[in-house]
This record gives C-alpha cells, structure tokens and sequence, in this order.
C-alpha cells in the first residue's frame, strides 16, 4: 500500500494512472512466454489475435474446436463424458454442499431475487392523443448465457448476480459455461448456486472458447441472445469481438473501489476494506481519500498488522493507494471524477452526502456498511460498471434480461391531423417517398376507406 500527498507531481501522475486503467490492451499484449498460446497457436500471438483465431475455429468446426480447446488451455480430456454435465450429476454434487453454506445461498438468493422482483415495478409506457395511440411491448430474452471464470476461488455469488434477474424477467432458458478443475469437475456450490438460480444447463469449457460457443452455438451449446459474466482479458475480448452476434452486459474492467473518510472513520475497518478489494486479483485496485493525516498513519498500521496476522493477504494491498487531500470538498470531486465501482462513504451522517454523488456503481453509507455485503447478500446485484463507465452505465438488472418494440398505431383522424406535419418534415428531407406514404393514408380517408378505431 502507498501514501501519496495528492498535489505532488507523484500523487498527480499516480491518479491519472489509476483513472485510466482499462481492461488491458489486448491488442498489444504479446503472449510471448505463455506455454499455453505457444502450444495452441505455435508462434507468439497477441491476446486479441488469440482470441480471433479461437473464435474463427469455434465457427468452423463447432464441438470439434470445444474439445481442443478442453483439453490444451482448460487441462481435462472429455472423453465420452461430454461438455454438458448431466443432469442427475448436477443434483449428485449439488447434494455434496454443506448444509450451511446452503442456507446461507438461500438466503443470498432470496434477498438478490426480492430487490430484483422490485425492479419490475417499472411499467411500460403508453400514450393515447386524438387518433393515435402508442405503446412499449416488453418481453424477456429467450436464451441468455452466464460466464463464471474458473480459478483459485468458486465465484458462487457471480452464479446467483447473473442467473437471478434473469430468472426474474421471464428468460426461458438459461445455461452456463465454466472452466472445471483437471478431472473435469465443477465445485459443488456452483452447482448447487446454479440450480438455486434456474440455470438448466451447465457447459465445462472456458475462455474465448466458451464465448464463441455461446455466441455462434455447436451441436451440443445452442446459440445464446445474450451473454453475461466477468472473466479474463480473453473472455473480456472475446465479448468485444461477439458483439453484434449477441448482446453483452459490458466489457469489464479491473474491480474497483474508492473510500471517502473522515476523522470519524474506523481505520481497522478501512484495512480490512481495502485489502477486501485486493482480494479480486487481476489488478483490482481499493484507494482512500482522506484529508486525515492521523487516519492514514492508522490505516497503514492496521494493514501491516492484519497482513502479519494473515500472511496469504500480504499481495492483497499491493495495488491500493491513500490519497492525502486537502479537505472533504477536494475528497467529494474526487470521487465524482474517478466515477469508481464501488464508492464507500465512511463519514459522519454519511446519507447527507448521497445527494452530492453523481457517479458510482454502487454506493455504501457509512463505516458499519462493508462493501463486501455488496458482493453476497445484501440484494442489490455486484455486476457494476467499471473502468469510470459509471458516468453512463448501470449495475446488471432485470431490464438487461428484457427487449421492448415500441408499438404505434394511426386512425384516419390522427393522420389527417399529424400527417401534414410529418410530411413537411420528410419533404425538407427530400424523401419523396416518405410524402407519399403519408398522403396516400390521407387520400385514402377521403376515398371513403372505412375508418380504423382505436
């Protein structure tokens, strides 16, 4: 962790660092010493050339690529087993989940489907004016995907953020990709997360692969509308080179969070925050902005404490940074500007400040609120925008899982009365036959066509 007085050429250079982390440049990054890629592709590849050539064979050869890819970047051999795991195997390991690890995932699901359940509150809009009626016809995607990366942790909340407001808009089908361990197996709380959620079915494979899959569909991965989920800068470029085939919830970045404190702030709960951030690997980042010089020395202690105590979190604080203001003011547009994922306002009467937030993925009020509630149980879903996306985007919900056609109906009154309007706007256009269409329907009226009611 580092302490930088941010109005020294250091603290400057630092905070334009970390304002413009992306993803990772895919197109720059040569996989020069990854035994991986050099096996698969026989030359060093940039991650996006990778990527393409993964996509390009997925479509060529369908379940014939899948299962190279199986078993050279993912390390199991399917054999007759297959990609798709059974049915009856599913509930088998589901089965093999502690009972209160259980019980708290039911919880976990009840409370991220109940706050998505309020978000279908919204109703579609109407309007009626004389002879014209319009509409909003809302329905949900038929077929979507989730991606959950693989790795040292099972990212079993990533299963129920993504499957459930799914499940609560309706979609119909919902599947799963994930890379399994050697033997081809799925930790058994994923499973069990996923039969909570109703995803019916579940795909071993990972990477571009899984993407591709999804994206274009093989003879076993039917092609999906819409694809969800975190990965690596492979999967994340993979999305990037789908879109258009599919929908995408984004083109996440690094995890994020930015603390705002003030002398009133626990500075043991702040270590614990901050080195929960550095927790996510792969570049997440945490930083604190606090005028309290008193509260920094504090912080840095408490880190190096609970790092002595805890040696597998020492990396965890590499990537965070204390960022030493002049006042709260300084602190507050600070924030705004680096539109970060995850905002926590660790300060006296913190909800006097909510107003004051413009940009944020999520917001957290107050010392007692960790972040990391966010992340499992409070309901809210931690599917955020990253990378200072939140200036425009928002968290994953129900509405991503949904498509609207907006409906517009004409009686002859309501042509008669907008249509010179419209046809004075499409002649300034010099669309001819624009003018047309519409007078015809005026003309038509006159003709003594029977009238439309509506």
């Amino acid at each position: 962790m580092r302490m930088v007085n941010f109005h020294t050429p250091t603290g400057q250079r630092i905070w334009r660092q970390y304002r413009e982390r992306r993803t990772g440049d895919s197109d720059s990054t040569r996989l020069r010493h990854d035994p991986l890629t050099l096996k698969l592709f026989r030359r060093p590849v940039t991650a996006r050339q990778a990527v393409a050539e993964i996509i390009k064979r997925v479509r060529r050869q369908g379940d014939t690529a899948l299962l190279k890819y199986a078993r050279v970047l993912d390390g199991w051999n399917p054999g007759s087993a297959g990609l798709r795991i059974p049915e009856m195997q599913r509930q088998a390991s589901a089965r093999r989940v502690a009972p209160q690890l259980q019980r708290a995932l039911r919880t976990a699901a009840k409370h991220i489907r109940d706050f998505h359940r309020a978000q279908r509150i919204i109703k579609s809009c109407s309007q009626r004016r004389k002879g014209v009626r319009l509409w909003e016809r809302r329905r949900s995607l038929d077929r979507i995907g989730i991606y959950v990366p693989g790795g040292r942790a099972p990212l079993i909340s990533t299963v129920l953020m993504n499957a459930l407001p799914a499940q609560v808009a309706g979609v119909r089908e919902i599947i799963m990709a994930t890379p399994p361990g050697k033997n081809g197996e799925i930790h058994p709380a994923i499973l069990y997360a996923a039969q909570l959620a109703g995803v019916q079915e579940i795909f071993r494979i990972g990477g571009a692969a899984a993407i591709a899959a999804m994206a274009f569909g093989t003879t076993s991965i039917k092609k999906v509308h819409k694809i969800v989920g975190p990965g690596s800068i492979f999967v994340v470029e993979a999305k990037r080179q789908v879109v258009g085939e599919v929908g995408i919830d984004s083109l996440a970045g690094p995890s994020e969070i930015l603390i705002i404190a003030d002398k009133s702030a626990d500075p043991q709960n702040l270590a614990w925050d901050l080195l929960a951030q550095g927790e996510h690997g792969s570049g997440a980042v945490g930083i604190l902005l606090t005028p309290d010089e008193k509260l920094i020395a504090a912080v840095i202690r408490e880190t190096k404490a609970i790092a002595r105590q805890n040696p597998e979190l020492k990396p965890a604080g590499q990537e965070n940074v204390i960022f030493k203001v002049r006042h709260m003011e300084e602190a507050l547009a600070l924030g705004n500007a680096y539109a970060p994922e995850h905002l926590s306002l660790q300060v006296r009467n913190a909800g006097a400040w909510l107003n004051r937030i413009k940009y944020a993925g999520a917001v957290f009020l107050g010392s007692i609120t960790a972040q990391a509630m966010g992340d499992y149980i409070a309901g809210s879903n931690h599917v955020l925008p990253t990378g200072r996306t939140a200036c425009w985007a928002s968290p994953l919900a129900v509405a991503d899982f949904e498509h609207c056609t907006s409906v517009v109906q004409y009686t002859h009154e309501g042509m008669r009365r907008e249509g010179q309007v419209a046809i004075a706007i499409a002649a300034a256009e010099g669309l001819t036959a624009h003018v047309g269409s519409i007078r015809q329907r005026i003309k038509g009226e006159k003709n003594g066509k029977p009238a439309v009611r509506i």
